[in-house]
């Protein structure tokens, strides 16, 4: 692990003089969601003294039209939505690719267009002398295959990132067909590939196990301080009081985001209600509707507010007694809902089924979070105890959350990127 100051104030002089140009596939990138954050905070460290950067992404969807020259939004459609003769086209080159002179995709795919379009970046890049690394990230897995294909065609180095799995916990289509049809695009996407990286050590340790020649890395999701303009109000080691009525709140989507949450779910609302919980719920994003039905029927208190601002969802989990967090039996959860409830300064309450990665980031910072586990019966508190928890004075640590800071996160992809440029 690599730590220390904001990256943007590296010495120069101990890199080569010639650009590395980072040529990246994120297809969300132009999104509000939680995915898009994951590399637009970490390339606002990467220094343009060093360093030459084009994203492509999906169609633009943020409010903020001015997305910058080292964007370029992209509409076609994914090989999900794209016509019979665009995914021929793309199955062709994926089956051909390695191959010398290998033909140019046909077809109006997203894959196709990004691909002709990030290859006359490349070769501009190489004929001014820069080193070039190409780089996706998952999901979708349109983005990895437009990245081998580039890379391999122009001979440059790849780096494949993956913030959920693909193979290993996937959150796609259920039955052995797509299973293995998984296994197989993860492979063809990541044996060419010079580094892999990854948001939790489970996805981590599944690569290092699955092609150990390649070098497997965490990359975290993290948080972007500087991107948030409440961090004024957020002081270090502030303490909360929970002397007024408790209210525990859960922004973003549930079993929307993964289905096995739904189970979670409801053994959540299940112990409240057992233990005649006298606070209040509050959901900030979107319930499914099974979600709502299920708390329509509970004797709960509750309160629903729909979507709302990013900037605006931070500034409320300052109003929160605790923040919730609900996750399944996959190992390797530890969502980036988990690093912004980090950044708020708030007690989170995680409901899972499994010891996962959620978990043991909250156990290894330390601080008084709670975490119940209904797989394991110990970690299920009493009502009472539950009750006192929450109305626990608390103090979020920030000393033990630096390392998870987009600025700190980008030192590590900084020296990923060398690294890959190099091989």
């Amino acid at each position: 692990m690599i730590s220390g100051h904001k990256i943007h104030n590296a010495a120069d002089a101990t890199y080569p003089e010639s650009k590395l140009a980072l040529v990246l596939f994120a297809h969300h990138h132009g999104t509000d969601n939680i995915a898009s954050q994951r590399f637009r905070g970490l390339l606002r460290y990467l220094p343009r003294s060093r360093y030459n950067v084009h994203v492509f992404t999906g169609p633009w969807l943020r409010t903020d039209a001015a997305h910058g020259p080292e964007i370029t939004p992209v509409s076609a459609p994914l090989l999900s939505k794209a016509l019979n003769a665009a995914r021929l086209a793309v199955l062709w080159a994926m089956l051909s690719s390695g191959l010398p002179g290998h033909a140019r995709i046909g077809g109006n795919s997203w894959i196709s267009r990004v691909v002709e379009l990030a290859r006359i970046r490349v070769r501009r890049e190489l004929a001014a002398g820069n080193r070039v690394v190409v780089m996706a990230t998952y999901s979708p897995v349109d983005a990895l295959i437009a990245a081998r294909l580039l890379a391999q065609e122009e001979g440059v180095p790849l780096v494949q990132d993956f913030r959920d799995g693909l193979a290993y916990e996937s959150l796609g289509r259920k039955g052995a067909f797509f299973r293995l049809l998984r296994r197989f695009l993860e492979g063809w996407a990541v044996r060419p590939a010079v580094r892999i990286t990854s948001v939790t050590s489970s996805l981590v340790a599944h690569f290092a196990a699955s092609y150990p020649k390649i070098p497997a890395c965490l990359l975290f999701n993290g948080f972007d301080s500087d991107d948030i303009s409440v961090v004024s109000t957020i002081e270090k080691n502030d303490v909360f009081s929970t002397s007024r009525d408790v209210v525990v709140g859960h922004f973003g989507r549930i079993s929307a985001s993964d289905g096995g949450n739904r189970c979670s779910f409801e053994q959540l609302l299940e112990f409240l209600e057992r233990g005649n919980f006298s606070g209040s719920l509050a959901f900030f994003g979107t319930l499914t509707e099974f979600e709502r039905d299920l708390l329509s029927k509970s004797n709960l208190n509750f309160h629903y507010y729909g979507q709302l601002s990013r900037q605006k969802a931070i500034e409320e989990m300052r109003n929160m007694s605790a923040l919730l967090l609900v996750t399944s039996d996959r190992a390797s959860v530890a969502t980036g809902k988990i690093f912004e409830y980090l950044f708020s300064g708030r007690r989170i309450v995680l409901a899972t089924l499994r010891h996962n990665e959620a978990a043991r980031l909250l156990e290894e910072i330390g601080d008084d979070d709670l975490v119940i586990d209904f797989s394991n019966p110990a970690t299920i508190p009493a009502p009472k105890e539950f009750a006192d928890c929450l109305r626990r004075p608390f103090t979020r640590n920030r000393d033990r959350i630096l390392r998870f800071e987009k600025s700190s996160q980008a030192l590590e992809l900084d020296a990923i990127l060398q690294a890959s440029a190099s091989e």
